[in-house]
């Protein structure tokens, strides 16, 4: 926590009476001092009397005429630093009791708190300390301060600590989305390729007439990735900028579902900001809602929202009642009918009696990033993180680091898919003009789980695209089952995938009717990042081939791998639940090698599936397994391309 002049003053003049003594921050009465001085003793009695009135003027007045009375008076020093700090005027309240307490060291307890931020303010940093030291050790104090004595003191420990360990900071603009403009609440999209922010220059807004004339307007704008780096940027389409103040987006893994803030000047002045949102199917996004009544208030700032990869939940900050501080974290959970849950409050560690703000949830759905002023730090709004454990619930909070925190108000951190780039906005840091965008590297012990984007799309046989069919994702190790959206336009798929050890996945295709298809994601193998991966959904047809994704084998070995194994019991699956259907398996081979080997070799690749299948299960009537070599290729083998698809493990239906 961090204690600032302006609020010094206000201890005084809007917390404690004047009239209620017992509430004063500083008793009105003579503190302890060894020595009389009686030459003085009167005016100074006069002075207490005059302030205790709330007559200031004479107050000061008796004070000075006690100091030319004896200019060593600590009553005297006392009075004058009091009506200096009842009146804002904090450095003579400093200098005037820095006097007092040269002259007698413990002569106020309250006084030497108030004396000591300060000092601290003043830059006295170790004087400052010490006199919140000798406040807490002096028991003649009320004990009105202790608890922001003592959080004050941690706070200083934990500035120390930052300072002695900095972080790598060095950050760099980022071009095309950084102009002369303002550019602010950006946000990234988690496959990397656009950029959402608002912008604010001189302009005509959308809805002004032909003859007004230009003004600062505030626009919802977005960037594109390029060869180059982050184009310029165009102003977000209709259904998006047909209202002014609006910003603060965030988008979800399979860029959907679009998340932002929109701020109306209510009669009475108050500016009320409300969550909204808007769905993309194929290039057109749906008309703009709310996220419900019992999200939005009329009465309350909701603003800064931060999607969840999958889309399924919302984190936002407000100021709703009901929380732990002013500004809080909450967050909320999209239902099955895509309405959403009434707003839970994140609670202690995450929130504190202060204000957190800003929220971003990493595309690993495990890490939050998000700006206190109620964590100790460096000052103002600091980042922080907090990372979700095995119960789902946030451990307690952990500063990024110095200098990436500093003095200033830092806010608005997201990070890149790789866990490594971070972003933030600042008017500080010498860039084009303004508010402008920035980019770290992430201290690694902040970073995330290392994730990888799967995307890709549904084609059927003839590689039209397919609208109509589920994905499921399904993590190997727990067995836990997660639904994967399809665009109902396009076909488009995107899966968030943690690259954590022993967590592989699968995806599958699911569709009444359609044939197993696949994807395995082997997490050793993969890298942070984008991974492609159509699936086809072919129509289950006797006589067709459908091919067993994944299942690779070592050169000249027909030993089934763990991958291998995977894949194949999730086929046992399939036909569990298709008892009707009978299957061929074949293997085949490429050119490279003898033709016997090589027809050798496919059979028992072809064997092994078979009977690892009738271990799982499945009756060998419904089975038979073949081998072919090199005869029967789907490809040219002239490239090693062609040569990759015709080594492949198939099955054909021989009967449904």
């Amino acid at each position: 926590m961090r204690f600032t002049l302006v609020r010094l003053t206000l201890v005084l003049l809007t917390v404690f009476s004047f009239h209620a003594q017992a509430q004063m921050p500083v008793p009105l009465e003579f503190g302890e001092c060894d020595q009389p001085f009686p030459e003085s003793d009167d005016w100074s009695r006069r002075g207490i009397r005059a302030l205790r009135n709330g007559d200031e003027v004479n107050a000061r007045r008796y004070a000075r005429l006690a100091l030319e009375a004896n200019n060593r008076d600590p009553h005297g020093f006392f009075l004058m630093g009091y009506v200096a700090f009842t009146t804002g005027k904090i450095q003579e309240a400093q200098a005037n009791w820095s006097q007092c307490l040269a002259i007698c060291p413990d002569y106020n307890a309250e006084m030497q708190f108030l004396l000591g931020i300060m000092k601290i303010e003043s830059g006295k940093t170790e004087e400052g300390e010490q006199l919140i030291s000798t406040y807490l050790e002096n028991p003649m104090r009320n004990g009105g301060f202790d608890k922001e004595a003592e959080e004050y003191l941690e706070s200083a420990l934990v500035i120390a600590e930052l300072k002695a360990n900095p972080v790598d900071f060095d950050p760099r603009v980022v071009r095309g989305v950084s102009t002369p403009a303002d550019e602010y609440l950006c946000s990234i999209s988690p496959d990397g390729e656009m950029m959402f922010y608002t912008r604010r220059e001189m302009k005509r807004a959308r809805h002004s007439g032909p003859s007004d004339r230009a003004r600062l307007v505030e626009t919802f704008t977005v960037s594109r990735l390029t060869q180059r780096g982050f184009d310029r940027g165009e102003d977000m389409p209709l259904p998006f900028n047909d209202n002014y103040n609006e910003g603060s987006p965030t988008i979800s893994a399979d860029n959907r579902i679009l998340v932002f803030t929109s701020c109306e000047l209510m009669p009475n002045d108050y500016k009320n900001c409300d969550l909204y949102y808007s769905v993309r199917n194929g290039e057109t996004w749906s008309p703009i809602q709310s996220l419900g009544s019992n999200v939005n208030k009329a009465d309350s700032w909701e603003s800064q929202a931060t999607i969840s990869a999958n889309g399924n939940r919302i984190y936002f900050a407000s100021n709703r009642e009901g929380g732990v501080g002013g500004l809080d974290i909450w967050m909320i959970n999209r239902r099955p009918d895509g309405t959403w849950t009434d707003p839970i409050n994140l609670g202690e560690p995450v929130n504190t009696p202060g204000d957190e703000k800003s929220p971003f949830i990493h595309s690993d759905s495990k890490t939050l990033y998000f700006a206190s002023t109620g964590h100790p730090g460096m000052g103002g709004w600091d980042v922080f993180y907090a990372r979700q454990n095995s119960s789902l619930e946030f451990e307690q909070p952990v500063n990024i680091g110095y200098p990436i925190n500093n003095t200033t108000d830092e806010l608005g951190l997201f990070v890149d898919l790789d866990g490594v780039t971070a972003y933030f906005n600042s008017k500080d840091l010498r860039g084009p003009g303004g508010w402008d965008l920035y980019q770290i590297d992430l201290p690694e012990d902040a970073r995330p789980e290392e994730v990888a984007l799967v995307r890709g799309t549904l084609r059927d046989e003839a590689g039209e695209i397919v609208t109509d069919a589920d994905l499921v994702l399904k993590n190997i190790s727990t067995q836990e089952e997660t639904r994967i959206d399809v665009d109902d336009e396009n076909g488009e798929y995107t899966a968030v995938v943690t690259l954590s050890e022993n967590e592989d996945v699968i995806l599958k295709v699911d569709r009444e009717g359609a044939a197993f298809s696949s994807k395995y994601i082997d997490v050793d193998d993969t890298q942070s990042g984008v991974v492609e991966g159509d699936l086809e959904v072919a129509e289950l047809s006797v006589g067709r081939e459908y091919r067993l994704n994944d299942i690779n084998f070592a050169t000249d070995s027909y030993e089934l791998s763990q991958n291998a194994r995977t894949i194949i019991r999730e086929f046992a699956i399939f036909l569990e639940e298709n008892p009707s259907v009978k299957v061929d398996i074949q293997g085949h081979t490429d050119n490279v090698g003898e033709d016997a080997s090589n027809l050798t070799l496919s059979r028992n690749r072809a064997r092994v599936v078979y009977e690892f299948l009738l271990d799982l299960g499945i009756a060998a009537n419904r089975m038979s397994h073949h081998g072919f070599g090199e005869q029967k290729p789907v490809e040219s083998n002239a490239t090693e391309a062609g040569r990759a698809k015709n080594r492949r493990t198939i099955f054909v239906i021989k009967e449904i």
